[in-house]
């Protein structure tokens, strides 16, 4: 008697690849942050656009479904670059002015108005944490391949310090809930904020 692994292996073994003509056509559906998009074809709009959980495709009728992949996937690509940098730009802004109100609290312990520091010359605590603290925002990058990480923050060959990383994301990320894309790039983010290696506990698994 064959065991149940031998047979689950036989299952996956001899499993059809799965029929593109039944995952893209039109009335199927594709996932954006979280939510099922209906796909319909449309002539009235000019681009890929989504309204009220339907995602409205420019193709006639005849559309194949490569081309409906295509153009559903392209929009998805788009939404995943515009989302992720928004939300990069809006965290990394929010750590910045952490840091420089941290800077300037700092200064304010050890500086008296009018006296500089012995050797050094006084500089309002404003541009202090802006100098010192501020971090330059990451270049943001997708990734296309689905052996990785959902995010990876990876290190320039440069030594400066000045020198924002490539924080490169794997753009299926879209397809996730906003609270979990969250959670990937706080992970991801972490050595970068305190300046040490971090194992991500977003890996594909496979």
């Amino acid at each position: 008697m064959r065991s149940a692994r031998k047979l689950q292996l036989d299952l996956r073994l001899s499993a059809a690849k799965p029929d593109a003509a039944l995952r893209w056509h039109e009335g199927a559906s594709v996932l954006w942050l979280g939510q099922s998009l209906r796909l319909t074809f449309t002539k009235t709009h000019a681009q890929t656009c989504q309204e009220n959980g339907v995602l409205f495709l420019p193709l006639p009728q005849d559309a194949s479904p490569r081309q409906i992949q295509d153009c559903a996937e392209a929009w998805l690509r788009s939404e995943a670059m515009n989302y992720l940098t928004q939300c990069l730009h809006d965290r990394m802004e929010e750590k910045n002015v952490d840091a420089q109100q941290g800077g300037r609290a700092n200064c304010a312990r050890l500086c008296r108005p009018g006296i500089p520091l012995r050797g050094q010359v006084s500089s309002p605590p404003q541009m202090a944490g802006q100098h010192e603290n501020a971090l330059p925002l990451p270049r943001l990058t997708l990734s296309f391949t689905a052996r990785g990480h959902w995010i990876a923050l990876e290190q320039t060959a440069s030594t400066q310090e000045s020198t924002a990383p490539v924080l490169r994301c794997y753009w299926r990320l879209i397809e996730q809930l906003p609270e979990v894309i969250d959670a990937a790039l706080t992970q991801a983010l972490w050595p970068y904020y305190h300046h040490q290696p971090n194992q991500s506990l977003f890996a594909l698994s496979h």
